[in-house]
């Protein structure tokens, strides 16, 4: 026997315990799912270390495999730059859209570095232009001054090529001509656009500089003057960084004096006004410098 109110304390005591008991295991499987995120954490370090140590020496497979899986994309991408001089033609034209594909990868240092990486595809596999083209007018308008300017810079670059790559077009290449032609079309109207002194003005000064090394490659290209020598457009400021500068495509593979008459896409006087166009928004700047006060280059006035 007992107590009229026993039967009730013992089941709040029991109830007392077993919300006890409750709350400890509450509290050991909220540490243990806290340990199995840190342990999760900790192998996710060591499979990325041991990913970019094992790229360092990487085959080109390897780091297709990797570019195409996202595992440590920029460590994929600077050993493809080592590579890509001694790869085939058949290799680049596998690697381009596994590289290109990264150029809007969350992290900057990312995008610039597949920016890089067209500068160094372009010379081994001219093919692929239209599309190192289609990756730099995206990131003309990405968020990073940098990635902006490295962009700039990219095009100045591979100008002279993308040029030269059109003026040999033949008509089984017509439609991959026609659209690089399109996309140098887009970049001249965009260049014009930015070298305006009140767009200027809300423009970084590294990305202005930039800006302004492609017009300067765009007026040489697009003139009979500068016809025959584009290998220093831009030079000392990071302007053709990639293989494109070292093995002189750029100054060899283009000038407006040899064009064919009658090319289906490139008319000689029409380039030539393009470059003058261009020539006479860089005077405009010098006529009426931008202000001091500047914003990132893909920013619209106010």
């Amino acid at each position: 026997w007992a107590p009229p109110n026993a039967h009730t304390k013992l089941a709040e005591t029991a109830a007392v315990a077993h919300g006890q008991q409750s709350a400890t295991g509450i509290a050991c499987t909220s540490c243990q799912k806290q340990k199995n995120s840190t342990d999760q954490v900790e192998e996710d370090r060591v499979l990325r270390t041991g990913a970019m140590t094992s790229l360092s020496c990487a085959s080109m497979e390897d780091v297709l495999l990797s570019l195409e899986q996202d595992t440590a994309a920029a460590v994929a991408i600077a050993r493809a730059r080592e590579l890509i001089p001694e790869a085939d033609v058949p290799t680049v034209l596998r690697l381009t859209p596994a590289l290109l594909r990264h150029h809007g990868h969350a992290d900057a240092a990312v995008r610039k570095a597949v920016l890089l990486a067209a500068e160094d595809l372009a010379p081994r596999a001219p093919d692929v232009l239209p599309e190192c083209f289609e990756s730099i007018l995206a990131r003309l308008s990405d968020e990073d001054p940098q990635v902006v300017r490295r962009a700039l810079l990219t095009a100045a670059a591979l100008l002279r090529p993308a040029l030269a790559l059109i003026a040999k077009s033949t008509e089984d290449g017509a439609s991959s001509a026609e659209l690089l032609w399109q996309r140098l079309c887009e970049l001249k109207e965009r260049l014009l656009g930015q070298l305006v002194p009140a767009r200027a003005s809300a423009t970084g000064a590294q990305e202005l500089t930039a800006a302004i090394k492609l017009a300067n490659a765009v007026v040489l290209a697009y003139s009979l003057d500068g016809a025959g020598d584009g290998a220093g457009d831009g030079a000392g400021d990071g302007v053709g960084d990639g293989a494109a500068r070292e093995e002189g495509a750029a100054a060899e593979g283009w000038s407006l004096a040899r064009l064919s008459p009658g090319h289906r896409l490139l008319e000689r006087h029409k380039l030539e006004q393009h470059g003058a166009a261009t020539l006479k928004a860089l005077l405009g700047l010098v006529a009426e410098p931008p202000s001091s006060e500047q914003q990132p280059f893909h920013q619209p006035p106010h």
